[in-house]
């Protein structure tokens, strides 16, 4: 290689690179200049603020209170704050701010509102170079961002159904509940399930139909849960009042109902009260409506096992044949082995009655049945696979969510009539991420 390609690979490997990080470094600094961010909070009179400013605030117990705070505190502490337009971003701005976001998910446990980091606010409404419009908040992938003249205005007014607050921040919960890729499990169900009841109502609004909800939630389902939200705490009475079914589903999912004065410890169980657990002599009894047929694919694991246990079978023959002579009972064991793994773990029987879906696993005991009533049944996820489908019941239990997945190795016919069957019951479901139609019994 000559003197001039040594010079020119340098160049190419080491300088341009070298100018691009210099030119985002200095882009980086230009757009810092509009921006203030500001140190670690610690206010001793924060009680005093919530009190005189949070209408929210005054509805909680004394000991409530006390967490709300302390919960208000980390929330302000953890988020980085930045002003958009150079104006002075004070303790009292981020103590409203965070104790917005402490009531919207106060029912619920410790929530960061990952993997947002940092809250922008402007003095007002702020041109958006990308909508090329005027906005008073905001929420993407990086920010939270608020007008703090608007958000004002929202807590000043809190029986009007309109808080800019509550608005984002929703947003902001429901973009974190996506972006969290299934690990704030209880939540992401729930909201799945929320979007579900709501469609019918959603359509309405989209349709121009009136609605006891803003018209604004008809833009899309994120929309309509936001302003879902604002009416959820802003005028719970008659939210429930017109839109029972939805107002309980908002209650379940934030743990919280504002119309009973209950902030936190809604009981699932409220909504959702079949017992899910089906005695010995009842499952005895039950006169199914639907029973499964296994299909002729569920030959397909019982092959594929007999494949995995040949080797195995050679390589324990190969370490034994100085012991022992060859026999084939070794290989017998195997075999026996590997096909009660994929009877245990593949073979399933469902049954369903006119209340509950009865599974059962044909090597397990009566006793280990699983039994789910219909009604407690939130939504059902169907997925194809190359020789069977998998469903994900999702169910509430008491007080708990859970999700039983079972493999379907059953006959074309079994399958449409399981999911039939569940439609007529209205249990949404979903089929390879397309939602099938509710449809009446």
């Amino acid at each position: 290689m000559d003197f001039a390609n040594i010079v020119f690979f340098i160049i190419i490997a080491f300088v341009v690179p070298l100018f691009i990080v210099i030119q985002g470094f200095y882009k980086y600094k230009k757009e810092k200049k509009s921006t203030i961010t500001v140190s670690k909070i610690n206010h001793p009179n924060l009680h005093k603020l919530l009190t005189e400013k949070y209408t929210y605030y005054n509805k909680l117990s004394n000991e409530y209170k006390e967490e709300f705070c302390n919960r208000t505190l980390a929330f302000a502490n953890h988020f980085k704050w930045q002003s958009g337009n150079e104006t002075e971003i004070t303790d009292e701005m981020r103590l409203l701010v965070s104790a917005t976001a402490i009531q919207l998910t106060f029912g619920l446990k410790q929530i960061d509102f990952s993997p947002f980091e940092t809250i922008i606010i402007y003095s007002d409404a702020y041109y958006n170079n990308l909508t090329h419009k005027f906005h008073k908040g905001e929420v993407n992938n990086r920010y939270i961002i608020l007008s703090w003249k608007h958000f004002v205005e929202g807590i000043k007014i809190d029986n009007d159904k309109i808080n800019l607050g509550l608005h984002e921040l929703a947003h902001a919960l429901d973009l974190s509940t996506v972006l969290s890729k299934g690990r704030k499990f209880y939540l992401s169900r729930l909201m799945v399930h929320f979007r579900n009841i709501s469609s019918d109502e959603f359509m309405k609004i989209r349709s121009g139909m009136p609605s006891f909800l803003r018209s604004y939630g008809g833009n899309n389902l994120r929309e309509f849960f936001s302003v879902a939200v604002e009416h959820f705490f802003e005028a719970p009475l008659p939210f429930k009042k017109f839109l029972p079914v939805i107002y309980d589903e908002m209650c379940l999912l934030l743990n919280q109902d504002p119309a009973s004065n209950i902030y936190r410890g809604v009981e699932a169980n409220r909504f959702y009260k079949q017992n899910n657990n089906l005695s010995i002599n009842d499952i005895a009894k039950t006169k199914p409506l639907v029973k499964s047929n296994i299909s002729f694919a569920i030959i397909i694991p019982f092959i594929s096992a007999t494949f995995l246990a040949i080797p195995v079978y050679l390589f324990t023959m190969t370490i034994l044949s100085a012991f022992f002579n060859f026999t084939l009972i070794p290989f017998i064991i195997i075999i026996a082995i590997f096909y009660w793994f994929v009877l245990k773990n593949n073979i399933r029987k469902i049954l369903i009655d006119k209340n509950h879906i009865i599974i059962k696993q044909p090597l397990s005991s009566i006793n280990k049945y699983t039994t789910i009533a219909i009604k407690n049944i939130l939504y059902a996820d169907f997925r194809v696979n190359n020789t069977y489908e998998k469903v994900d019941i999702t169910y509430i239990d008491k007080s708990e969510i859970k999700t039983k997945d079972i493999k379907m190795y059953f006959t074309k016919s079994s399958l449409i009539t399981i999911k039939k069957m569940l439609l007529q019951n209205e249990i949404l479901i979903r089929q390879n991420n397309i939602w099938s139609k509710k449809q009446s019994k």
